[in-house]
């Protein structure tokens, strides 16, 4: 029931840009960025909040429409990711600040309000880091150092090197609260992809005819980057309800 208001808030609100003249999309582009919103929607109905969510940033990829980033805010929230709701709660009030689709300011600076006085920050520092290496707070990648707007609650750090974990960390945060954490990797921690690589480089560029001066080659390790971002309903039926 919740995505099927979804998809008639995203339909209405392209409607209502279009109706306006506002700049869209291409019909085409449109049309692509609705079938995998769609496909985004039913995986909600079904319970499956990650494919659901995956799908929703998709369609805004393809679309760049700021409708889709409402309605991303909205299952976030419902998803039970009130740090990243509130972020595209902010990108959405960024990018919408005249024609049809500014009647949902409102609304959507009331649900920022409402998720900030439910997140606290964590400050992020990594020591003895290395080039290439990913550090992660949960399933989402930032900087270092960084500081990082999270849930109320306890959170992983991790320090990725070469595809596995040189370091972690947890840090307990509380609505309001801004908390910090230092991450050491220990010095034996495993070789960052550009330390793999230069020793490769090295092995190619080695004479191989004197076993005496060879230097072993090293395979280079493949690491994947994995990223991630309270209840929105009452935006989503006061919407719909006002096309009826």
């Amino acid at each position: 029931m919740f995505a099927r208001l979804l998809s008639a808030l995203f339909v209405l609100l392209l409607v209502s840009r279009a109706a306006a003249q506002e700049p869209v999309a291409d019909e085409a582009t449109l049309a692509r960025a609705r079938g995998v919103f769609g496909e985004g929607v039913a995986a909600l109905d079904a319970g499956d909040c990650p494919t659901a969510l995956g799908k929703f940033r998709e369609a805004y990829e393809i679309a760049r429409e700021p409708s889709i980033l409402y309605n991303l805010a909205t299952a976030e929230s419902e998803c039970h990711d009130p740090a990243m709701a509130a972020a595209h709660y902010r990108q959405f009030l960024a990018e919408v600040r005249s024609g049809r689709a500014a009647r949902f300011r409102p609304d959507a600076q009331r649900q920022l309000r409402a998720l900030e006085r439910t997140l606290g920050h964590v400050a992020v520092t990594v020591e003895g880091g290395r080039e290439g290496d990913v550090v992660q707070v949960d399933d989402r990648a930032v900087p270092n150092p960084a500081d990082v707007e999270v849930a109320a609650g306890e959170h992983a750090v991790t320090v990725l090197r070469g595809g596995r974990v040189a370091a972690r960390a947890t840090v307990s945060v509380t609505a309001g609260q801004r908390a910090s954490v230092t991450v050491t990797v220990p010095a034996e921690a495993a070789p960052s992809p550009a330390e793999v690589a230069s020793a490769s480089n090295q092995a190619e560029r080695s004479p191989r005819a004197r076993p005496d001066r060879a230097v072993p080659a090293v395979r280079r390790r493949r690491f994947i980057l994995g990223a991630s971002g309270a209840a929105v309903g009452f935006i989503v039926l006061a919407a719909v309800g006002a096309t009826r």
